[in-house]
């Protein structure tokens, strides 16, 4: 078949392997985007590869040997499918070209939706396989576009259960074959002993978050240097805290640190409008995202301004409950505590004022705010899925990989939103734990044990080839797939 490669075998070596063992049996590797700062691919082994740096790509910068000028631009016959992508690319740009005027990044958007166009139309790829969502600037508008035009999309995406990846067609997490199991095991009951012991653990500890986040953000960056300068060097840590510090006194950036501490910023905002919770009060637990991050830009649509579904949740709530809003614990260490695109000046002032909402201090204990809620809202956060854990009910706005889960209600609006309290108020709801252990035994069945990046590879279950071969296998088993 013909194959293109999107962020593949960005930060884990062996799966350069998985690429070689599909040329190797007369797949054509016709396109590879990815990113080099890890470790470098020889490219000399796909001799017949165009291949795409990452960073370049995100710019709209083409591949060598192709221009943006080799295609012809596209008129609104063809840009009009795609103005939700268009919506949802300038939300994502805040990240990387928040200086740059709406005007720039539409055209950025346009060219990136007619080289991609034009690179599909031109190569006729047949499958394009994913390493991941794709939450960057070019491999969302390049999704896009592959599935406008019909072209069978591969996903690998990894779940918050260890070591386990699961296989899907598109960022709806409309897995097919999950969604049979589901099916095929609804009226079976599985023994909770015959889960796997990472399933287990998730299930009796009610959470799979295994570091602090803080420690996760440190823990990559310094991965990221030994990768670059190699396994001896010792002093990666002292070397990101220099850059950290190299950024800081930029005039720029002085400017702004010191005008954060003068004229207020984003965390005195949320101090100031934070009160300290009464657990005797039945309430909804909301915890904000991280933002910008994919589990809203891309997976939230409406719902990535989270002031939105945070409206509707308050129209819907049940008389004399509330709403508990807590930050994400890394929103102000990543992006530091001044006012930006998603924590601008009166956003917490706005969050505050809406009916029944009381923002709690950042350092409040989450699960205990999670246990003693009577429900959970999130968009797609990890929230929704240690509530299920737990056997209590949360309601998602978004698309998320757990979301057949039987404790987890979709919402998208006030009535939905009612309709879920409804029925979690009710006499005779209740989650049953075969309920939750039907699931996961489901899960498992559809699931292939396996790692894609480096940060899980220290605890990881088998070697290189077991690796290897489990995820080609699965890849191979989704071409042939319809």
């Amino acid at each position: 078949m013909r194959i293109m490669l999107m962020e593949w075998a960005n930060s884990l070596p062996e799966l350069t392997e998985v690429a070689s063992r599909l040329k190797k049996n007369n797949h054509q590797i016709l396109y590879w985007v990815r990113d080099n700062s890890y470790f470098k691919v020889d490219e000399a082994e796909f001799p017949n590869t165009i291949f795409h740096e990452h960073v370049s790509a995100r710019e709209g910068k083409s591949a060598e040997g192709l221009n943006l000028s080799d295609f012809e631009p596209l008129g609104s016959d063809v840009v009009s499918n795609f103005f939700d992508a268009e919506s949802v690319v300038l939300s994502m740009m805040e990240r990387y070209y928040g200086e740059k005027t709406l005007q720039e990044k539409k055209q950025l958007f346009y060219d990136l939706l007619r080289y991609w166009y034009g690179v599909a139309v031109k190569l006729k790829p047949e499958v394009v396989i994913f390493e991941e969502m794709p939450h960057h600037l070019h491999s969302y508008v390049a999704y896009s576009v592959f599935k406008f035009l019909k072209i069978k999309t591969i996903i690998v995406n990894s779940i918050y259960i260890k070591d386990k990846l699961l296989i899907t067609s598109d960022i709806k997490f409309n897995s097919l074959e999950l969604q049979s199991v589901l099916r095929k095991n609804f009226d079976k009951d599985f023994d909770f002993d015959n889960l796997s012991s990472d399933v287990k653990a998730n299930l009796e500890s009610g959470t799979p978050v295994e570091r602090k986040p803080v420690k996760i953000i440190d823990f990559y960056n310094e991965r990221k240097l030994k990768n670059k300068y190699g396994e001896g060097f010792s002093f990666s840590k002292i070397l990101y805290k220099i850059k950290f510090f190299v950024r800081l006194f930029r005039w720029k950036n002085l400017q702004r640190y010191i005008l954060n501490r003068l004229i207020g910023n984003a965390k005195k905002e949320y101090v100031d409008m934070q009160i300290n919770p009464d657990f005797g009060s039945k309430y909804v637990y909301v915890p904000l995202h991280f933002q910008p991050e994919a589990s809203t830009t891309i997976f939230g649509g409406i719902f990535a301004n989270q002031i939105n579904f945070i409206e509707i949740l308050s129209a819907a709530l049940p008389r004399g409950w509330k709403i508990y809003i807590k930050d994400h614990p890394v929103q102000f260490y990543n992006n530091g505590i001044g006012y930006n695109a998603f924590r601008y000046k009166g956003y917490y002032q706005r969050i505050s004022k809406i009916k029944g909402v009381e923002i709690v201090p950042l350092d409040t204990d989450t699960y205990k705010l999670l246990e003693l809620s009577q429900v959970t809202a999130t968009v797609t956060g990890t929230a929704a899925w240690e509530a299920a854990l737990r056997l209590k009910p949360a309601l998602i706005f978004g698309d998320i990989w757990f979301q057949d889960c039987p404790s987890i209600f979709k919402v998208n609006s006030v009535e939905s939103c009612r309709e879920a309290f409804c029925r979690i108020n009710s006499h005779d709801f209740k989650i049953k734990k075969q309920e939750l252990v039907n699931y996961l035994s489901s899960l498992e069945q559809v699931t292939i044990n396996a790692i894609l990046y480096f940060f899980a590879k220290p605890e990881f279950f088998a070697d290189e080839a077991t690796n290897v071969n489990n995820i080609y296998n699965a890849i191979v088993k989704s071409m042939e797939q319809s």
